[in-house]
Parts: structure tokens; sequence; C-alpha cells
């Protein structure tokens, strides 16, 4: 009988490891995404809360436009800040105590990482330059056919379900499961080294800078409507609308999307 514990095989590589787990809810706005939630949560590499989970609900100074997809409307945030009045917050939590090394998590860390990094650039701040662990692509690195590795795809996968989508907090606590099982299931095959198992994973962007800023601008509907003529240099139209659906769009597809705010990016992360 194998005596094989992963647990134990973690246990040197996360040792000191502090694992800050964000998730973001945003609306589509004419300069790009704007937060209107995060959650956070902070584990080590079993998976256990090394402090309360938190979620700060934000104005993002713009009507939202996706409620039916995180559920949050404008009365929700009506008095609540912007997300700026929380950069200082969230430096807090993503800054290392002396012997500590902090690591943020991220399912489809693009998103959740550019749209932090956006914020920032509106308040002429950086996103401290941490090093970042995307659990997408380390579970399409451990290939456990999961088919899209979304997140509800890989806590199926490990015998879980999700706890309520799209809710900040829910989502963060989601992927700091997820992040347990996936190092779990990387100790099982050998990656007993933290820092390789990362940049095997993700070998372009194993630090925050590496993640771009999430576009400066969207084709939002707002900002369809108010184009004019001479900004193109062709007639103005009114585009087709298109309906959120359950099948994978293409980026064509995804690239017209009406009204569904981060919809586009659900079908990767989601």
């Amino acid at each position: 009988m194998s005596l094989y514990r992963p647990e134990v095989a973690l246990a040197a590589p996360t040792a000191g490891v502090r694992f800050v787990v964000p998730d973001v809810e945003t609306t589509p706005s004419d300069d790009g995404d704007r937060i209107v939630s995060v959650g956070v949560v902070q584990v080590d590499g079993r998976g256990q809360r090394l402090a309360a989970p938190v979620e700060w609900r934000c104005n993002p100074g713009v009507r939202i436009e996706n409620t039916r997809i995180h559920r949050i409307t404008d009365a929700d945030v009506a008095d609540q800040q912007l997300f700026h009045a929380r950069l200082d917050d969230l430096a807090g939590v993503l800054t290392a105590t002396s012997g500590e090394r902090v690591v943020l998590v991220a399912h489809h860390a693009p998103f959740d990482v550019g749209v932090l990094h956006l914020e920032h650039q509106r308040a002429g701040r950086a996103l401290p330059d941490v090093e970042v662990f995307d659990t997408l692509a380390l579970a399409r690195h451990l290939k456990l056919g999961t088919g899209r590795y979304r997140l509800p795809d890989v806590l199926a996968h490990f015998g879980l379900t999700v706890t309520d989508h799209h809710n900040a907090l829910a989502d963060a606590a989601d992927t700091a499961r997820a992040l347990a099982r996936l190092l779990h299931a990387a100790a099982r095959e050998g990656h007993t080294d933290l820092g390789a198992l990362l940049a095997a994973a993700q070998p372009d962007r194993p630090r925050a800078s590496g993640y771009p800023a999430r576009p400066a601008a969207r084709n939002t509907r707002a900002g369809r409507a108010r184009r004019s003529p001479s900004s193109t240099g062709r007639p103005a139209t009114t585009p087709r609308t298109r309906s959120c659906r359950s099948s994978p769009p293409t980026p064509t597809w995804t690239a017209g999307w009406r009204g569904c705010g981060s919809a586009s990016r659900c079908v990767v992360r989601c």
C-alpha cells in the first residue's frame, strides 16, 4: 500500500507561500471594464484559509449593463466608492511580510489581472508586480481532460460543485478550492517545485507585469450609440443585436456581443 501523501510532498514548496485569490465582477464602459465587486480569499498550499475572506462592492461610475450575469444592480452599489478607494487595501493584501512569498491566483488570469491593471491605471497607480498563478493554465498543463477548463469543469473533475457562480467572493473561494486540488494533482505527477510548475504552466506570464491591461476602449453598447460618422470615416450604422447563447461563440461573435458585459470572458473562464 502506498503511503504517498501529496500534502506532504507540497509542504516544502508551498511553505511560507500565501496565495491571494481575487475574483472581479465588472460592467462594460466606453473606456473598458469597470469593477463592481471584488472577492478576496487567502489560503496556504493546502487550501486552508489564512485570513477572513473579504468582498468589496464598488460603484463603477457608469450604469451597470450586465446585472443578469452577476446580479448586482445600480442600486446595490449606489452608496459605494469607486474601486480606486480600495487600491491601498489590495496593495496591503498583496504585500509580503518578512520571509513570506505572495502569489496572486486567478482562474483565467488575463481577465482578472487585466482588469486590475486597468483600474490601477485609471488611478495613476501600478498593480503590485507579484507572482501570478493561473489555475486555468495549470489545469491545461496537467491535461485534466475537462474540455474547456472552465472553473465549473475543473471543480467537477475533482468532485466539487460551484458555490454561487458570478458572486465574486464565492468564485474566489471556489478558485482557491480548485487551486488546492490542482496542486495535489501536480504533486502526484512529481511537480513539487512551485516556481518550476508556475513557469511550465504559464512560461510567458509568471508575474503580474506580464499581463496587459484590459483594452482601454471596448465596443460597448453605449460607445456604439455615441459613435459619430466622422470618427469612423463612414456613416454610422446600427449594429446587429446578438444575444447570449449556450454554445461556444467564435471570436467574431464575442466581439459583437451586445449588452452581455463579461459574457465573452465567461465563455473561457466560467
